[in-house]
């Protein structure tokens, strides 16, 4: 059993395999790996944040003050994490050469260019239930998929998607009855954020197999926290 493998259970002084007593210099190297590991993850998550919200411009408010901080600041997580997807996202595209946008795995899957077109259609359909003048009309799919157009359109539907959400009031956000176009029960407002979040991801997941099937080492997944340090 290696030294850094030992779970919390040899924490309270027995072997996770055995059950037997550990001896407490053994525990308290097992005590030691476990705080090295806690710190060289918190190293990790703090730096990827740091690249994924470098250069990025501080995040904007909605108009009016809103009476719920604990609203707001979920707001504003969502924020930063739909700025998180949006990157990766784009990441995932640049992979993929030009020449393979065509790609699909078999005949009843999406191109990879498809792909990427569907998430960006329906994020920016979701969010349009808003219907919030301060975004702008929702972007309009290209009429061929290329690299260059499907990278155009994927980074206007992700901005789009930021721009309703900064401009969404506390009434909005608060909201439970969005009405959705295609037969659904209502949404509330945290419904369509994480519709349009896990949609990208289901989706995005899936053309990371493409481009393994391709050999290409997809980007790296991250998920940098809105915690405070």
């Amino acid at each position: 059993m290696g030294f850094c493998t030992l779970n919390r259970l040899a924490l309270r002084g027995r072997d996770d395999n055995t059950g037997n007593r550990l001896h407490p210099p053994l525990q308290l190297a097992v005590l030691s790996c476990n705080i090295h590991n806690m710190k060289r993850r918190t190293l990790i998550s703090t730096a990827a944040r740091g690249l994924a919200l470098a250069g990025a411009a501080p995040l904007a408010a909605a108009s009016g003050e809103w009476s719920d901080p604990f609203a707001e600041k979920l707001r504003d997580d969502f924020l930063g994490h739909w700025r998180s997807t949006s990157e990766y996202s784009l990441e995932v595209l640049e992979a993929m050469p030009t020449a393979q946008f065509g790609f699909r795995p078999n005949e009843e899957q999406r191109t990879f260019g498809e792909q990427l077109e569907h998430l960006a259609i329906a994020n920016a359909m979701y969010f349009a239930r808003f219907e919030k003048d301060a975004a702008g009309p929702s972007p309009e799919p290209p009429k061929t998929l290329t690299k260059d157009t499907l990278r155009e359109f994927l980074t206007k539907s992700f901005g789009y998607v930021e721009a309703v959400l900064t401009s969404l009031s506390e009434e909005d956000f608060l909201r439970r009855d969005v009405q959705m176009k295609f037969r659904a029960a209502p949404h509330t407002a945290q419904d369509i954020f994480l519709r349009a979040y896990m949609h990208t991801t289901h989706h995005t997941g899936q053309i990371v197999t493409y481009l393994r099937l391709k050999g290409i080492t997809p980007p790296r997944w991250r998920f940098p926290p809105n915690g405070d340090a």
